[in-house]
């Protein structure tokens, strides 16, 4: 009787860990679908892009006039190739909120995963890493590198759960996972395939049986390294960016990654950062094989590979290969690849305090969060109250004087154009997706238009003559009246939108 009664017991605290896991991730969703735009810089262009592959040869769309559609295997596809699709379903700015929502679950999900794949049992542990759903990159519009932590966390957690007895079947689904990790980012790629060669490797001396489990693991790794291999040979490997060490450390300390439209969040960065902390050192008090003698467990590569994540977060260059904010991304990964190396090992009311707290604070802060999500989102519409000037399949040139406006470190205006290029069919001269070489549109070579760094930093150095055959709309956000650039437009454009901060201006001559 005293046995069923445990596993009775057992029973209802996993379920009822699985509700609040459940209901976490519910109001971790809520933002993307109660507020009409989700605030992030780059989210815009995203939309866009997929807008443009969706109606690429559509006749009633004149993109394909202006854009080429690279059919090269690169990365960041991910986003769009989930996108452009569904736009066949529903509005594209619908579109991107299931792509957010999906990646909000794929995080939640893949956290789990990962974390019952090392040790079940620790359900509540998964809450101290919401926190991270949310953060700079996400907000930066870095959608394909989000999707791709989410699949790091995955790919990872599948090879470990599943080394014990891998074969030809885990080879290939392990293969897939990394193919499509390639197709989101090339950082968490390499991460990923960096802690699954460690710990195969380390796996050697345990006998013949893991040799063939570490070459079928290797096997795997070949498509995507492949890919990689092929991107790198393409792009290079050219380096630049240095922080000092000091600003690192700060930086890491206090999670500023978890800040973003707001200053204040670093207080949510540090309680993070501090939670860590306790159980890092909970878990080596609690672990008597640290105290007595160095024994290492398979569980304690992941603290090693911790401490190698943060290395390299120290070491690499910020920007590598045409990527850049490297040394933000990868201040990720020391904390979420650590989580399922921490102690739960505690008595029962201390994990339902524990892992109430956390779930409080991973709730908190998402709350704080979308505070500004409300704002930003209203400041957004703004900019969007000037469809119904712009005529439909026209170039738009925008240029804004203040790109943050009341978020703390995200350039909301910066690519907000996006939404004119899907709504009105513009051809959005800001779209830095079709400046670069590493997303599928880009810009037709024979097309006269500012470069992207002109319309993005060197707006004075714009020849509004020198374009005005070929914009017909140009839109401003926080333009000071009475400047250089105002009169420059002026002589070739009139005036036809004024709400707050949005100006736009249409061609003389139409």
């Amino acid at each position: 009787m005293k046995l069923l009664e445990y596993f009775r017991s057992r029973s209802s605290s996993v379920s009822l860990w699985i509700v609040l896991f459940t209901l976490l991730t519910f109001i971790y969703v809520l933002p993307i679908w109660i507020f009409k735009y989700f605030p992030s810089q780059d989210g815009p262009c995203h939309i866009y892009n997929s807008f443009i592959l969706k109606h690429y040869n559509d006749p009633d769309y004149v993109f394909n006039q202006y854009y080429e559609v690279r059919k090269s295997p690169m990365p960041n596809w991910a986003s769009h190739a989930f996108m452009t699709p569904l736009m066949y379903l529903v509005p594209p700015l619908i579109a991107e909120k299931i792509l957010l929502t999906a990646y909000v679950i794929l995080m939640a999900v893949s956290m789990l995963y990962f974390l019952n794949a090392v040790e079940s049992g620790r359900m509540s542990l998964v809450f101290i890493g919401f926190p991270f759903i949310y953060n700079f990159l996400l907000l930066m519009g870095f959608y394909n590198f989000m999707l791709g932590v989410g699949m790091f966390m995955l790919a990872v957690g599948y090879w470990w759960k599943h080394f014990d007895a891998f074969g030809v079947r885990n080879m290939a689904v392990l293969s897939l996972l990394l193919v499509v990790l390639y197709f989101c980012h090339l950082v968490p790629l390499a991460l990923a395939m960096f802690s699954i060669a460690v710990i195969a490797i380390v796996s050697f001396p345990r006998g013949f049986a893991r040799w063939r489990q570490a070459l079928l693991s290797f096997l795997g790794m070949l498509p995507a390294a492949g890919l990689a291999l092929y991107y790198t040979s393409t792009r290079g490997t050219e380096r630049a960016g240095v922080w000092e060490l000091s600003r690192l450390w700060q930086y890491f300390i206090r999670n500023e990654s978890l800040a973003y439209h707001s200053e204040n969040q670093i207080v949510f960065g540090k309680m993070v950062t501090g939670a860590f902390v306790i159980l890092f050192f909970y878990t080596l008090i609690r672990d008597r094989r640290w105290r007595l003698r160095l024994r290492l467990r398979r569980r304690d590569f992941l603290l090693l590979l911790s401490i190698a994540f943060f290395v390299i977060y120290l070491k690499a260059p910020d920007d590598m290969s045409g990527g850049g904010f490297i040394k933000m991304r990868m201040s990720l990964f020391p904390f979420l690849i650590i989580i399922p190396w921490l102690s739960w090992d505690m008595p029962k009311v201390m994990r339902g305090v524990v892992g109430g707290l956390l779930m409080l604070l991973a709730t908190a802060y998402i709350a704080h969060a979308s505070y500004y999500h409300k704002i930003l989102s209203d400041d957004i519409a703004v900019y969007n109250s000037g469809y119904d000037a712009v005529e439909k399949n026209k170039v738009l040139l925008p240029l804004a004087s203040d790109y943050i406006g009341r978020s703390w470190r995200i350039g909301i205006y910066t690519h907000t154009p996006g939404y004119y290029g899907y709504k009105r069919g513009c051809i959005n001269l800001i779209n830095y997706e079709a400046g670069t070489d590493y997303f599928p549109t880009v810009f037709k070579p024979d097309f006269h238009r500012p470069s992207i760094e002109q319309v993005h930093v060197k707006q004075a150095e714009i020849d509004f003559a020198e374009y005005v055959d070929d914009v017909d709309y140009v839109l401003t956000w926080a333009l000071v009246p009475g400047s250089d650039m105002e009169t420059g437009i002026l002589a070739h454009y009139s005036l036809v939108k004024h709400n707050g901060n949005l100006k736009i201006f249409k061609r003389m001559d139409e």
